[in-house]
């Protein structure tokens, strides 16, 4: 698990150094959003996973996970915005993503977590 998190942590990373702060084109934003989509994906396995197993680090580390990918969500938003996209394009881009389904994936984990402590 430690390495899971270790390599994950080293995606993040990686991804994050690429982010430009200048306004990117549209190109980059959607090959940065495609990158974001598999990260999404894989917390989503990681979540179901973890919701199935119901062991408690299992969903602390599915939850985690979740909530590591909020402030790269944030940077991809502000970063759309700076390259003049309108927030009714943003969120029509954003829901064409799994990221709505982590959110309610979330819901299941703290829930089952607040049971388990």
């Amino acid at each position: 698990m430690i390495r899971m998190l270790a390599a994950m942590i080293a995606i993040v990373l990686t991804v994050a150094s690429l982010v430009a702060e200048d306004a990117p084109a549209a190109g980059d934003l959607q090959a940065g959003l495609q990158t974001l989509q598999q990260e999404f994906l894989v917390a989503k396995a990681h979540a179901t996973a973890a919701l199935k197993t119901k062991t408690l680090a299992d969903l602390e580390a599915a939850h985690a996970e979740i909530n590591a990918l909020l402030p790269r969500v944030g940077t991809w938003t502000d970063t759309a915005h700076k390259a003049g996209w309108d927030d009714e394009r943003i969120d029509r881009e954003v829901e064409k993503t799994a990221w709505p389904e982590l959110h309610n994936l979330v819901r299941g984990l703290k829930d089952e977590i607040s049971r388990l402590k």
